[in-house]
This record gives C-alpha cells, sequence and structure tokens, in this order.
C-alpha cells in the first residue's frame, strides 16, 4: 500500500513538472555597490540596467537557462518552491530572509495583477540610498504562453517595498 501511494506521488510529481528541472542552486548574494538613484529616467535606465546585469557569470548563466527551460504551466506553484529554496539560501548566508520574502509576495502580486507568470532564479542584498535593497532577477512570460523565455531585473527597497530599479529582456 505504501508503495502505491509513493508510486503515484513520484507519478504526479512528473505530470505536474513535466521536464522542468527545477531549482538547483539558485543565487543569493550581496552587492557591495550601492544601486544607482538619480532624476534623469533616461540615464538611471540605463545605469540600472548595468548595475543589475554586473552580476552576470557561469553560474548565473545556468541558473538563468534553468529557470528558462520552466514552462509557465503551474507557475505559482513553481514560483514557491524556487522563492523557498532562495529563502533558504538567504538564511544560510545570514541575510534578511524576512524582507525577501516580502519583496517575493510584491513581485508575486505584481506578476498576478499583469497576467504574467514569474520565476524568480536570483536575488542579492543591495544598498539603495543607504537603505537595504533587494536586487532579483526572474524569468517571466505572459501566463498559459509556454516557456519562461523573457528576463526581468527589480530592485526593491527592504523596508518600504518601493520598486526602485527595473529592467527587462537583456
Amino acid at each position: 500500500m505504501e508503495s502505491t501511494r509513493l508510486v503515484l506521488m513520484a507519478l504526479a510529481t512528473v505530470l505536474l513538472w513535466g521536464c522542468d528541472k527545477g531549482p538547483s542552486g539558485v543565487i543569493v548574494g550581496s552587492i557591495a555597490a550601492p544601486m544607482p538613484s538619480g532624476t534623469n529616467a533616461y540615464d538611471l535606465e540605463l545605469a540600472f540596467h548595468d548595475f543589475a546585469y554586473q552580476v552576470v557569470d557561469p553560474e548565473w548563466e545556468q541558473e538563468r537557462r534553468i529557470a528558462n527551460s520552466a514552462s509557465g504551466s503551474h507557475w505559482e506553484a513553481k514560483y514557491e518552491i524556487y522563492s523557498q529554496a532562495m529563502l533558504s539560501r538567504a538564511a544560510e548566508h545570514r541575510l534578511d530572509s524576512q524582507s525577501l520574502s516580502n519583496v517575493f509576495n510584491v513581485l508575486l502580486a505584481d506578476a498576478r495583477s499583469n497576467h504574467l507568470a514569474y520565476l524568480p532564479f536570483a536575488a542579492y542584498s543591495a544598498n539603495y540610498k543607504g537603505e537595504p535593497a533587494w536586487l532579483v532577477h526572474l524569468t517571466w512570460e505572459m501566463q498559459d504562453s509556454g516557456d519562461l523565455g523573457h528576463i526581468r531585473a527589480f530592485a526593491i527597497t527592504a523596508k518600504s517595498l518601493k520598486q526602485v530599479g527595473f529592467t527587462t529582456c537583456q
């Protein structure tokens, strides 16, 4: 009886995930340089893009490819699994996992309100005008549109949860 239950659980997992690999080594770290700020929107957009993608390295590329290969089906369940893996990693690194959890809630609400599917794969503790903030990279697509083939990066302050940076599709 127990073996039947285990087989059914394994089958349900395969059906739910299909060919998606799931999180392997989601990335959580810190960036020492402060996030860009300013009043000129165009200059700030360019500066934030450069800031957001300074972290690209082979590990980041590997995690992006894994997240990009995920389908948009059941994206909210996948979002929960990826974000929980990242929260665990943040706690291991003694970073503020509670504020990161709050940021993930903000991003989840953004995805739902815009009918998008998000899958976070990298988060970096950073600083914006002296205030703690998070830089989160995620893959995205319109809900029910197939694989998550685009990239976005959000910068959100840790305390006030204010979005202070955004870039999409590298």
